[in-house]
């Protein structure tokens, strides 16, 4: 259960910013599995790959680690391929952490997303299929933060194909990835393979319908949420993670349209509050349900502001 514990910790420093320290785990381990790290000196002044190199067959984990990030500098698209590579050599190994964590895999993601463009794109969505279709290194899906080379790398690569949302290709892998039966047998927690998968296919399906326009979306993903909790939402269960990936989507979203948005539905709710002479009927609860989550919304971008 500990391990269950510090895995998921991981994974949740690593997409959120969680800042803690275990007895197993230093603090500066969980700075490197956000790439927050300094690339050190001798690297650093590698001015072409040829100079890079080197550094990146080094028995050190965290030097291959820097390596690839000074990689990305100098190189850009020229070296993708390289990274690939550099991935493919890198060890695979279903432990729990802090020694199942693959950082070198990790920043190699990074870099990729740094890059951009459609190669890396292609090399992301390649490495992604790969890992999903030959699943965790464990006899039960369920025990999947058991292998911490799955349990990171996977979501890592879901959020960095986010800037790619309204792509076709990327909308083909999330769909697969949020509709597969499998899904719900992974443990639930913030910025893991169920949340971001989510909210891939959500953006996706919202190009897809041809709603670009932000108020669109916005009530598009209100409509969802309600629809979601009208079957009953479980603790920690799939259901309630498309909640919070609709939640995450409506949180990028405007602060002034959201606020515009709400004060619709505040008249709306209003009319048919009057028009049911006092009562509150089934319309008047799905609007008020609608307005307290955007009242949400707005707090907590508020506070991130601050």
């Amino acid at each position: 259960m500990r391990n269950f514990i510090v895995i998921g910790l991981l994974v949740y420093s690593l997409f959120c910013g969680l800042h803690f320290v275990d007895a197993k785990v230093s603090q500066e381990w969980i700075q490197w599995t956000r790439g927050e790290f300094e690339v050190p000196s001798e690297i650093q002044e590698a001015k072409n790959v040829s100079a890079v190199r080197p550094f990146l067959n080094s028995e050190t984990e965290f030097t291959r680690m820097a390596a690839v990030r000074r990689l990305g500098e100098v190189g850009g698209e020229q070296v993708i391929t390289l990274l690939e590579e550099i991935f493919k050599k890198e060890p695979y190994e279903n432990l729990m952490p802090p020694e199942g964590i693959p950082i070198v895999k990790l920043e190699i993601i990074r870099t990729l997303e740094r890059i951009g463009g459609d190669k890396a794109k292609s090399a992301l969505l390649d490495i992604l299929k790969k890992y999903w279709e030959s699943g965790p290194k464990v006899k039960d899906k369920k025990y999947s933060y058991d292998d911490g080379d799955f349990t990171t790398v996977v979501p890592l690569i879901l959020k960095a194909l986010y800037k790619w949302n309204q792509d076709k290709d990327v909308f083909q892998v999330a769909e697969k990835i949020a509709l597969n039966e499998d899904l719900k047998k992974y443990f639930g927690h913030p910025g893991d393979i169920r949340q971001n998968s989510w909210q891939l296919y959500l953006k996706g399906s919202m190009r897809k319908q041809g709603i670009d326009k932000e108020k669109d979306s916005a009530k598009y993903l209100l409509d969802f949420v309600e629809d979601v909790q009208k079957k009953g939402v479980a603790s920690e269960s799939l259901e309630q993670t498309k909640i919070k990936a609709a939640r995450s989507i409506l949180g990028e979203y405007d602060e002034s349209m959201l606020s515009s948005l709400h004060k619709e539905l505040e008249s709306e709710y209003l009319k048919e509050l009057k028009n049911s002479k006092g009562k509150e009927p089934n319309r008047c609860v799905e609007l008020s349900s609608k307005k307290s989550l955007i009242e949400v919304i707005l707090r907590e971008k508020s506070k991130k502001e601050k």
